[in-house]
Parts: C-alpha cells; structure tokens; sequence
C-alpha cells in the first residue's frame, strides 16, 4: 500500500508526463513537416509554434524542479499576470490543429475580454479540456471553444458532440486518476478534468460540465480580477 508521500509522488510524476505530451506532439509533428517542405514563410510560422511549444514545456520542467507543481490535496500556485483570453484559446487552438490534423476545432470567441490570470495554467486549463473532447467526442463532428464575459467573470466554454455522460459520474471525473469506464487503452492516466478543476479553482473559479442528448459542455468561470 502506498504511503501518503508516496501517493503524491506519483501523481506529481503522472502530471507532469500529462503536461509535457501536448507541447511534445507539437514538437513532434513540426519537425516533421518542416524536413517534408523548403524553407519559407509557412515553416517560419511552425518553427514559432514549435519554439512556443519548446518554451511551455520547458516551464513545465521547471516547475517540476522548483517544487512548485500541484501535491495531491493542497492548493495550486498560480502566477498572474494580463491575459488576453481570445489570443490565448486562439494560439492554443492553432497548436491543438498541428497535432490533430484531421479534427476540426472552432473558437468563438468575444474581443477584449482580459484579465489578470496565469497564461500558461490556462494553456493547460483549455488544452485538457479540448483533449478531453478529441478522446470522447464524435471525429466527425466539430469541437466548439467558446471564450466569453459574464459581469465581473470571464467563461471558457469547450463543446462536444457523442456519448453522453451518465448522471452519476457528473461529479466523479473531476476525481484524480479517473477515467471513463469506455476509455481506450493508452488513453491517458485520468489527470486532465482534474488538472481543469485544479486551475479553476486557484483562480477563485469553477468548473461545471452538462451533458445531454449527446451534447457535452464544460464550463468554466473565473473572475476577471486586474488586468
């Protein structure tokens, strides 16, 4: 049986390989399609995306190093600073689209909603949360990313389409190390809805998922705070 120190260490490790597989990927498959093409304005868009992706994972790292990554049952530390929140779902989406080619990933989102939160928590926040729909929705239908203000609040919004959630794990997959009963083999250690439940709430927010009629929404709704 494991000790609670025990416990903590694993999850630490199991996040953090969590964290690191998207920027991987996009490492990854940047670095394949500049050695199929000649240089030109188009591979010095991807070598940005994969210098962004570079950097991301390497704060990731560095967290990890300085102690500061999440230990099961105490708080997260968050480092604000502005954010725009469309730029943020909009270069979060366009490195999603490299890794996932054959999906298609809509944003909605309002202008000028800023606030001051942690980019890279919320980089995190909304790429669990579109991860989560790529594994479970429908390939054949879009995944909707909406990005909103309501009064003193912003709202990060991922829709899906294919089965429905059952009632009674509304609550549970927020749990750590949870994943669906269906879920594939390989598909991942359950961290990510926990991961989004984590970050909203380090930012005085939260998260809510519907789930009806084959349609799926999380929602999450954060404080603007100073921008």
């Amino acid at each position: 049986m494991l000790s609670e120190a025990d416990g903590n260490g694993e999850l630490q490790v199991a996040m953090v390989s969590h964290d690191l597989r998207g920027p991987i990927n996009a490492i990854v498959l940047g670095v394949e399609m500049l050695r199929r093409r000649r240089l030109g304005t188009a591979e010095d868009l991807i070598a940005q995306r994969i210098y962004k992706a570079a950097k991301r994972m390497a704060t990731l790292v560095d967290r990890v190093l300085d102690g500061a990554t999440l230990q099961l049952g105490a708080p997260m530390v968050v480092e604000r600073g502005p954010v725009n929140l469309e730029e943020l779902c909009r270069d979060t989406l366009e490195e999603l689209r490299m890794s996932h080619p054959g999906r298609e990933l809509r944003l909605a989102a309002e202008e000028g909603v800023s606030g001051s939160w942690d980019r890279l928590r919320l980089i995190e926040l909304l790429s669990n949360l579109v991860g989560n729909a790529l594994q479970h929705g429908d390939p054949a239908t879009p995944i909707v990313v909406h990005a909103r203000r309501r009064g003193e609040a912003a709202q990060i919004e991922v829709v899906n389409h294919g089965p429905t959630i059952p009632p009674e794990l509304s609550s549970a997959i927020f749990e750590p190390f949870r994943r669906a009963p269906a879920a594939p083999r390989g598909s991942g250690v359950g961290l990510g809805l926990y991961i989004v439940a984590q970050i909203a709430a380090a930012h005085g927010g939260r998260v809510e998922v519907s789930s009806v009629r084959r349609t799926t929404r999380f929602t999450v709704t954060f404080p603007i705070g100073s921008a």
